[in-house]
């Protein structure tokens, strides 16, 4: 969401923008918006950030994933702040991905991101007219779990 903000305002300082998982954004429709707003505040409230670190490497990876893969999962999602992880879901809640032009695009995924699903991500693809590949023995965190694979991406992006 931010990146395609800062795209959409700036694309003379992009030379392209490559998008891991984009989220698109819950800002038309109100009613998810609500839904995912309150969720994920009874989530905190009830868990805590200690909580939510517990198991969220079960919902950010492939069920293929590596022990090493969760416990980065979990380590790093225990040191969420909890007002820091509200700001996030207010701007998810609050936001739409914003059409870029003049850059070119390019979007990817796990091929088992829950979170952002491959379905999901071939539609913000099409809508920003941009390629979709997924990422193989992958979920939503896949520079975690397929870093190599995510890093020739990259490359490839760069050249």
């Amino acid at each position: 969401l931010m990146a395609c903000a800062f795209a959409a305002a700036h694309p003379q300082r992009l030379q392209r923008l490559v998008l891991i998982s984009p989220a698109r954004g819950y800002g038309a429709d109100t009613q998810q918006a609500d839904k995912v707003r309150r969720e994920r505040s009874e989530a905190l409230r009830s868990k805590g950030v200690p909580g939510l670190a517990a198991t969220i490497d079960q919902r950010l990876l492939s069920p293929q994933a590596d022990e090493a893969a969760r416990e980065w999962v979990r380590w790093n999602t225990a040191r969420l702040r909890a007002d820091g992880y509200l700001q996030a879901v207010q701007m998810l809640c609050n936001s739409t991905l914003a059409p870029v032009s003049g850059v070119p695009v390019e979007v990817h995924c796990g091929e088992a991101d829950v979170v952002t699903p491959p379905a999901t991500c071939a539609e913000a693809a099409q809508a920003l007219g941009a390629p979709f590949r997924t990422i193989a023995n992958a979920g939503h965190a896949s520079p975690v779990e397929q870093p190599e694979a995510v890093a020739r991406l990259l490359a490839q992006a760069l050249r």
